[in-house]
């Protein structure tokens, strides 16, 4: 590839960021034939001009709107999804509910029941603080202020203990050979810490979630039970997870 001028990198960045939602620092130094720093370089440019976010390694997208906006716009896709996700939630059971916009989705609608809900996330905690009959278990640790997340070893350590029977998780993607994947290293290193080879691993992504790109991967495909999406998952991609004994569920399934 010839040598990229520095608007020329920056472009070339934010390109590959509206792919696949996440950059790998080093993958993008071969790619544009320059040094890592460099790349280091241009993302914090980046990031210091709001475009992006720095994540250990490279970059993610940013929101483009207020947690409040985000609320007011729900796709409908969402709350289908959200409504298929709350039937596996069980009355008694003590589960890990995760966050994000999907992860507060389903909090609105799930049922007020008895059950523990164990989150890091504010969000997900302020709506079912609401509902009187669910006991909520917030986690400590530090708050990232983009996703409304707390993160961090102290995250996990503070709920490590709590009996979870089953964990909703909402990543990033989903991918056919490697599970589930984050783009954040700090997200994935806390929902590995809590998952436990006799937790029941539950999915739920939209079908453009579900594709290899660069993440980390706390959850592997092994360890999957169900993944809940939309109507529009390939046969092929269908035939992959099910040749791992997951269960596909859909609004036309």
């Amino acid at each position: 590839m010839p040598d990229f001028l520095g608007s020329q990198r920056l472009e070339y960045i934010l390109n590959k960021l509206k792919q696949h939602h996440a950059v790998r620092t080093k993958f993008l130094a071969a790619e544009l034939n320059v040094a890592d720093e460099t790349i280091r370089t241009d993302l914090i440019l980046l990031e210091e001009r709001g475009l992006i976010k720095r994540v250990h390694g490279g970059a993610i997208s940013i929101r483009q709107h207020s947690c409040q906006e985000e609320r007011q716009s729900t796709p409908s896709r969402f709350v289908t999804l959200a409504n298929l996700a709350t039937s596996f939630i069980k009355k008694g059971e003590c589960v890990f509910l995760d966050g994000g916009k999907i992860g507060h989705t389903i909090a609105t609608h799930l049922t007020d029941q008895e059950l523990g809900v164990v989150t890091n996330s504010l969000e997900v905690a302020n709506v079912l603080h609401e509902k009187n009959e669910i006991t909520i278990y917030l986690s400590g640790g530090a708050l990232d202020k983009d996703s409304g997340i707390l993160l961090g070893q102290s995250a996990a350590q503070s709920i490590e203990m709590i009996g979870i029977h089953t964990m909703v998780l909402c990543p990033d993607i989903i991918d056919p050979e490697y599970g589930a994947g984050y783009y954040s290293r700090e997200r994935a290193e806390f929902i590995k810490t809590l998952l436990k080879p006799e937790t029941k691993l539950i999915l739920v992504s939209t079908v453009d979630n579900i594709k290899s790109s660069l993440a980390f991967y706390p959850a592997k495909i092994d360890h999957i039970k169900t993944i809940i999406t939309n109507e529009n998952l390939s046969d092929s991609h269908i035939e992959r997870f099910q040749s791992h004994h997951i269960e596909i569920v859909s609004p036309s399934r």
